[in-house]
């Protein structure tokens, strides 16, 4: 890679003074970028051997004993074997012997090799796959398979490719771009702990009716000789009258359409769209991975556990029923979601469960006047509601739905972005919480590691933690509710683990964080490589952005070097009793099936929306299934009447 990069540069130096020729000024700047180029890749060089050295930081096994039984709960969630294969890169599971077993769980839970272990532990090592096997009905081979290599992330070489300068000083662009736009959305900057975080203090009803008063009485009465005017002036004193409102609401809904537009395009460039095909290491029985792991009768039975519910949905389709009575019927003996009106698994009928139908009603129903961007009116059924035209109307219709009762104005919404190009491709979702929210602060943090910025080294996901509490003291706030994307996921489970007493309540879209043991998103994000299709479809072609994304250097340090999963794992047991799970059914990162499973068995009050055509972040390119989320989101936080 180094090569050819070089030779590159050497090949586009060399085209340069012969094509330049005859414009020495274009030829100079091109010599001096090319220059600069080649200080940056020797400074990135440095900066890789600085990042790649070995975290000497052990994961805290304080509550290890914890870990391993909650670990042992998820017998009946996935199969152990194909579990174990996943971790040994495909390999046969009677290819992983109990000695690797225990060098496995010494990785995994103390980061150490086996034989770094004290006595004690190394005991304790053992004594866990005693039951393991147990819990799985499973027995493994003595012995231990030295050329069996596993996905021992933390110690191996970063993977990491260099990027030129110039791509940098697109990201940062975009950053600026961003900002600007958070700007113009009422946000203000600040900084904590090294992170930047925009504060979005909220524009109440009651403001918006003052403003509206002041305006009045600054408007002069119109005199008697105003009166006696022809019909004609008076129409026009009229919209001159009114045109300060016409431009305040155009302004707000060009802001609005830009919002939709570049999150949109930034959202696709970042990758975060539906993926073609499964994933080489998807929970799904007909995996693409090109092995089929020999299941035990033990293990077969989690297995078959994942097709919950597909048996219903599946015999509709086979019958081409279309009418909504049989879409209906089967959705109802499904508690995964198989079509737009079913678009939720409410395991206990918490209380969002009102709120996402009228959420739904609102958006198949875009009928009536349309509202502005940011004010929007009570209506006496979702129906009478619709949002602004101007690239919002889905967002606008959902939050006009849930309108009755008034939002919390002590707990802020912390919103934590996920790996790409930062809070840009979210602006539009925000936007939308925002205008549903109206009484409740918006706080967005950036973590600029995770979002191509420059910067020396990636940040702790604690040090995230620990500045987001640290922000809410300073504003005066006790309790927040917190939603994450992918990465920002992780920030969210150790918020829960590490201040639970600040979390009102959580939501968590395409949580990364949740089954962060099994090897999925690993594999999919670190260890996968490019094919053939990455070069021959417009799909691939993008997968192949979001594996450039995952080999910056700074996003490798993050996911290898500080990345202890029993650490950030958000088990149901942590979340607050107030919370979202939002999952897409064609994650190639999540295993959506598993944690769906995972939070009935643990019987968590939390919802489940779950959309089976979307991939990994397809909620950014779907407005309707973004109203449904943030009327669920405006649900948790309606002020107890």
């Amino acid at each position: 890679m180094d090569a050819a990069w070089l030779g590159g540069l050497t090949a586009a130096a060399t085209a340069t003074w012969g094509g330049l020729a005859a414009h020495p000024g274009v030829r100079l700047a091109a010599l001096c970028y090319i220059a600069v180029e080649g200080l940056w890749y020797g400074w990135s060089k440095l900066r890789t051997r600085h990042l790649s050295r070995l975290n000497e930081d052990s994961p805290d096994i304080t509550h290890l004993a914890a870990h391993f039984e909650r670990f042992l709960e998820l017998r009946n969630v996935f199969c152990i074997r194909q579990f174990l294969s996943g971790w040994f890169l495909g390999a046969a599971p009677e290819a992983v012997l109990r000695g690797n077993v225990e060098e496995f769980v010494a990785y995994g839970f103390h980061c150490k090799l086996l034989q770094q272990l004290t006595e004690e532990d190394a005991a304790a090592v053992s004594r866990f796959v005693d039951r393991v096997e147990e819990a799985w009905g499973v027995t493994f081979e003595p012995g231990f398979n030295a050329g069996l290599p596993f996905m021992a992330h933390v110690w191996e070489p970063l993977r990491a490719h260099h990027k030129p300068l110039l791509l940098f000083a697109f990201t940062e662009a975009l950053a600026r771009t961003a900002h600007l736009l958070m700007l113009l959305m009422g946000f203000r900057p600040a900084r904590q702990h090294g992170f930047t975080y925009w504060h979005s203090r909220p524009r109440s009803p009651a403001a918006l009716d003052s403003a509206a008063a002041a305006a009045a009485a600054l408007s002069p009465p119109m005199s008697p000789v105003l009166r006696r005017r022809s019909t004609g002036d008076t129409g026009a004193a009229q919209a001159a009258h009114k045109a300060p409102g016409a431009v305040h609401q155009a302004a707000e809904q060009a802001l609005d359409a830009t919002l939709s537009v570049t999150s949109a395009a930034a959202a696709v460039v970042a990758a975060q769209h539906p993926h073609g095909g499964p994933s080489p290491l998807s929970p799904r029985v007909h995996s693409a991975a090109g092995y089929e792991p020999a299941l035990t009768a033990a293990c077969s039975a989690p297995a078959a556990s994942l097709d919950w519910g597909r048996q219903g949905s599946a015999a509709a389709a086979a019958s081409g029923q279309t009418d909504g009575r049989a879409t209906a019927a089967a959705s109802a003996t499904s508690p995964r979601r198989r079509n737009k009106g079913d678009s939720a698994s409410d395991f206990h009928n918490g209380p969002l469960a009102d709120a996402a139908a009228a959420a739904a009603a609102a958006a198949a129903t875009q009928a009536g006047a349309p509202l502005p961007p940011l004010h929007t009116a009570p209506s006496a059924s979702p129906a009478d509601s619709a949002g602004s035209g101007a690239g919002g109307g889905e967002l606008g219709a959902a939050a006009a739905a849930a309108r009755e009762g008034s939002t919390r104005s002590d707990v802020p919404v912390v919103f934590l972005h996920g790996v790409g190009f930062g809070v840009l491709p979210y602006l539009h979702l925000v936007r939308g919480i925002q205008q549903a929210c109206e009484s409740t602060p918006v706080i967005m943090v950036e973590v600029p590691h995770v979002a191509l910025r420059l910067c020396w080294e990636a940040r702790g996901v604690d040090e995230a933690a620990h500045a987001i509490a640290a922000l809410l003291a300073r504003h005066g706030y006790r309790r927040v509710c917190v939603v994450g994307h992918s990465y920002g996921t992780f920030v969210a489970s150790r918020l829960c683990q590490l201040h639970p007493q600040l979390v009102h309540s959580a939501s968590l879209l395409d949580p990364v964080a949740m089954l962060t043991c099994y090897p999925q998103l690993l594999y999919n994000f670190i260890y996968r490589e490019p094919s053939a299709a990455n070069f021959t479809s417009v799909p691939g072609a993008v997968d192949m952005l979001r594996f450039l994304c995952s080999r910056d250097l700074a996003i490798a340090q993050a996911f290898c070097r500080k990345f202890h999963w029993s650490e950030l794992m958000m088990w149901p047991q942590d979340l607050p009793r107030r919370s979202l799970v939002v999952l897409s059914g064609r994650d190639d990162l999540v295993p959506s099936e598993l944690v769906m499973q995972h939070m009935k068995l643990t019987g968590h009050p939390g919802k489940v929306m779950h959309h089976p055509d979307l991939g990994h972040g397809g909620i950014l390119l779907d407005p309707a299934w973004q109203a449904e989320f943030v009327a669920n989101l405006r649900a948790m936080l309606l002020v107890p009447q």
